[in-house]
C-alpha cells in the first residue's frame, strides 16, 4: 500500500552558456547534445551536486511545531539517494519512498531543490518513529546547502533544518 505526497515550489532559473570551444557546428546548433554558445541551457544540467549522491538524516525540527530540533536515534534510518536520472530513493525508518527531484544552484553548494510526487509505503513503524514527520516534510523542502561534510535542507515557513550525513554506502 502507498501514500502518495505532492510537493510543488516555484523554482528560480540560472543560466550557463556552453563555451565556443565546445562547439563545432554552427551557432546556435548542436552537436551531438551539446548546445552552441547562444543556446542558453540552465546550469542545473552542466552540474548536479546532489545527483548520485547518498545522505543519512542525523536531526530535524522537533514534531509539532515544538521549539528545538531532534536528533535521530541510531536505531532508526531515514536516507535518501538523489539518482542521476531525476528520481531519488527514500528510506524512511521502516518504509520506502520513490520520487521525482529538481534543483537549482545558486551557488557552488547551495540552492533551490524540490520533490515532486513522492510515493511512500505505509508499513507500521515501531512507537517512536518519525517517518511520517520525514515523509511529510519532504513536500516542504525549499533550499539546500551543502557545508561542513553535511547536507542541510531547509523547509519552507521557517520550519526549520533537515541535517544529513554523507551515506555513500546507501542505494549501492
Amino acid at each position: 500500500c502507498c501514500v502518495v505526497l505532492g510537493a510543488c515550489l516555484a523554482l528560480g532559473g540560472s543560466l550557463a552558456l556552453a563555451s565556443a570551444a565546445d562547439c563545432h557546428a554552427p551557432p546556435g546548433g548542436s552537436v551531438g547534445k551539446k548546445a552552441c554558445p547562444d543556446a542558453a541551457v540552465p546550469a542545473a544540467e552542466h552540474a548536479k551536486p546532489l545527483a548520485g549522491s547518498s545522505w543519512r538524516l542525523v536531526a530535524m525540527p522537533s514534531p509539532g511545531g515544538a521549539p528545538g530540533r531532534v536528533e535521530i536515534p541510531p536505531t532508526q534510518a531515514y536516507l535518501v539517494r538523489f539518482n542521476e536520472d531525476g528520481n531519488a530513493s527514500f528510506r524512511l525508518d521502516c518504509n520506502r519512498g520513490f520520487g521525482g527531484w529538481k534543483m537549482t544552484l545558486s551557488g557552488e553548494a547551495s540552492g533551490q531543490l524540490t520533490f515532486g510526487t513522492v510515493a511512500v509505503t505505509r508499513a507500521m513503524c515501531p512507537p517512536g518513529s518519525f517517518d511520517s514527520e520525514v515523509a511529510q516534510s519532504l513536500s516542504r523542502i525549499r533550499s539546500w546547502r551543502i557545508g561542513e561534510g553535511r547536507l542541510y535542507l531547509s523547509l519552507t515557513d521557517d520550519g526549520g533544518v533537515l541535517e544529513w550525513v554523507d551515506a555513500p554506502e546507501f542505494g549501492r
